[in-house]
């Protein structure tokens, strides 16, 4: 508990570089702060620079809370008046909780005087986080004051340049904080929405829940090289708040090198692709399309591929296409492999920008920046086949083989040749899990195994090999059986672009091994006979359990109960009762019964026995001499 009278009232500094401001002092102050906007005047007081606290007191409280906001990369300073009420010298020791918090570690208070104890906050990042000054001594105990930190944008922020080869986007983040109590809704401009697009469920309206931060991305995709034309505003408006300004600014880059494309087929057979290309600028351009068998960075070596090669371009007026601003082209590369190895190509397509009335005007205002536009720029996909000699109908992905009853999990590695990012795939460098889709379908229509029902997959990886392009899937798949079979399947992979691979499995479910067997003899048909058991679970806290008859069991056999808990390892356990009430004779009374735990399954032969049956085992058996006594007699 604080000392008697310790916290009367609270003050704050703001502090710049180089410089120290009047103390504001209030005794309460309304936590409804605006942001990243400065608030209104009139808003609960007056607002002291750029820096605000909000306090609310309680004198009886060991805890004060208080709110603190401040915009990055500048200083607040907050005075926690700390009172001695006693007739000697008190030391008290402090503690502060929080990166951006710095204050003195102790402070001694005269006999019956007050000193004021500064803290600090200072920002470095946007966002919401909390911190505490803890105030510590022997002869009065502990007290202490939790902080919530909003760490806020300015009104006008301005965002580093981006950088980006042309053809492509790159992500910025834009911070947003709201330390209120309540939504707030922006309306949303964007002055140059032809290089800057916002990702957002509403094109023009954000909405920001109370206490909360968020980071709001904003995509840039150049549309010519250099700075000129890649410049934009994103302003957010609130009817309750100052509007705030985020300034963008970037730089498209030549074209690099693309992805490996990789494409796989049958020796003497052939498979093709199409590769989506798209004229960034804001000018009409000719192609030129070739597939060079050397790297076409370096001109002494460049060698065109001849028709009757390996890879191909069936793409009429591939030297002179015409494409207009922004508009797409889809250029078929054909793969026709003839021999055994690995076969690398580059295909290359050159853009030259088509000089208008317009671009003649510019050469003589900016003929620099003009010319540098009109320059042929090259785009290099490297193409990687790779020939197969067997069909992929000849070696399954995986054969799983399982009990019933059991589960059996697996990951496995699919490759998959002759991906070709989409439109909007085609501008992100890296492969995301995101960008495919795994399903599982049965190898005929006529096949009713149920494989959705026992087995599913999901993927857990996606990666690049950065030499011949090929994508691989890690995939994990888990199969559950509930019935002996076996069957086989395909499994499905397509990529957001459409593209689509089949790889063929095949599925085993064997009968499931026994733990142990129980007999439960009766002595007459329609009397019901039971016979019970223990089970604990196999650590030391209980967990629940299921027991039940596995599909082809007599239903002269009933469980009880077939749910509840087993106790932890080392007590008793829980008693299972199975109860055999014969209902006719000459029959096998047979059924396998699971108790199934979180971690871990028990399967029991479970056999009746009745006196009939000995009786009729020990006629047959009779029966069976007699006969064979007189083939012997007979030869």
């Amino acid at each position: 508990m604080p000392p008697s009278g310790s916290v009367s009232s609270m003050s704050h500094r703001e502090e710049a570089q180089g410089t120290a401001q009047d103390t504001l002092d209030w005794r309460c102050f309304l936590a409804g702060l605006g942001t990243p906007w400065a608030p209104p005047g009139g808003a609960g007081g007056r607002v002291w620079g750029e820096g605000i606290l909000g306090i609310s007191i309680e004198s009886a409280a060991p805890t004060t809370w208080s709110w603190m906001k401040q915009q990055t990369m500048s200083t607040i300073a907050i005075e926690i008046p700390v009172s001695n009420p006693g007739e000697e010298l008190l030391t008290l020791d402090v503690c502060l909780e929080g990166s951006d918090l710095t204050g003195a570690d102790r402070i001694s208070l005269p006999p019956q005087g007050t000193l004021n104890y500064k803290v600090t906050y200072s920002p470095v990042r946007v966002g919401k986080g909390t911190g505490s000054v803890v105030f510590q001594s022997k002869p009065v105990g502990e007290f202490w004051y939790q902080l919530d930190l909003y760490s806020l944008p300015p009104s006008v922020i301005t965002l580093p340049q981006a950088h980006c080869h042309l053809g492509k986007w790159v992500r910025m983040n834009i911070p947003l904080v709201n330390p209120t109590a309540e939504t707030l809704e922006l309306i949303v401009a964007n002055t140059n929405p032809r290089n800057y697009s916002l990702e957002m469920d509403s094109a023009d309206t954000l909405m920001l829940p109370p206490q909360s931060f968020t980071n709001v991305v904003v995509r840039f995709s150049p549309s010519s090289i250099g700075e000129e034309k890649h410049h934009g505003k994103i302003l957010f408006a609130c009817s309750k708040l100052q509007d705030c300004c985020v300034l963008l600014s970037g730089c498209g880059l030549r074209p690099e090198i693309e992805e490996p494309l990789c494409l796989s087929c049958l020796i003497g057979s052939s498979t093709s692709i199409v590769v989506p290309f798209i004229n960034p600028t804001d000018c009409q351009a000719v192609l030129s399309i070739t597939i060079t068998v050397e790297d076409p960075s370096d001109a002494s070596n460049w060698k065109p591929v001849s028709d009757e090669k390996t890879f191909s371009c069936p793409l009429s007026h591939a030297e002179a296409l015409q494409i207009s601003e922004k508009a797409t082209v889809d250029v078929p590369v054909v793969f026709t492999p003839k021999s055994v190895g690995l076969q690398k190509a580059w295909l290359c397509i050159t853009m030259k920008p088509i000089s208008n009335q317009d671009y003649s005007t510019a050469l003589n205002t900016d003929s620099t920046r003009s010319r540098e536009d009109l320059l042929p720029m090259s785009w290099i996909y490297p193409l990687c086949g790779v020939p197969v000699e067997a069909p992929f109908e000849n070696s399954p992905l995986a054969v799983l083989q399982c009990e019933v009853g059991r589960q059996l999990e697996r990951t496995v590695d699919v490759k998959l040749t002759g991906y070709v990012p989409g439109n909007e795939e085609l501008k992100v460098q890296e492969v995301l899990m995101e960008d495919f889709l795994c399903k599982i379908r049965s190898d005929s229509e006529a096949d009713t195994s149920g494989l959705g029902e026992c087995l599913s997959t999901s993927i857990q990886a996606a990666r690049r090999d950065p030499e011949s392009g090929i994508i691989m899937l890690t995939l994990h798949l888990t199969y559950s059986p509930h019935r002996i079979c076996r069957s086989s399947g395909i499994l499905v992979v397509q990529s957001l672009s459409g593209k689509i691979w089949e790889f063929p499995f095949i599925l085993i479910s064997t009968r499931p091994q026994v733990d142990d067997v129980i007999w439960i003899e009766t002595t007459e048909l329609g009397r019901t006979s039971a016979v019970g058991f223990r089970l604990t679970s196999t650590t030391r806290r209980s967990k629940s359990f299921k027991a039940t008859f596995l599909p082809g069991s007599s239903t002269e056999f009933t469980v009880t109960p077939t749910s509840g808990m087993l106790p932890p390892a080392g007590t008793a356990g829980a008693r299972i009762s199975v109860s055999f009430t014969p209902t006719a004779s000459c029959k096998r009374h047979r059924a396998r019964l699971a108790v199934q735990a979180a971690d871990l399954q028990w399967i029991y032969d479970v056999r009746g026995k009745t006196p009939q049956d000995s009786l009729l085992l020990h006629k047959s058996s009779t029966k069976d001499s007699f006969l064979a006594s007189l083939q012997r007699t007979s030869t």
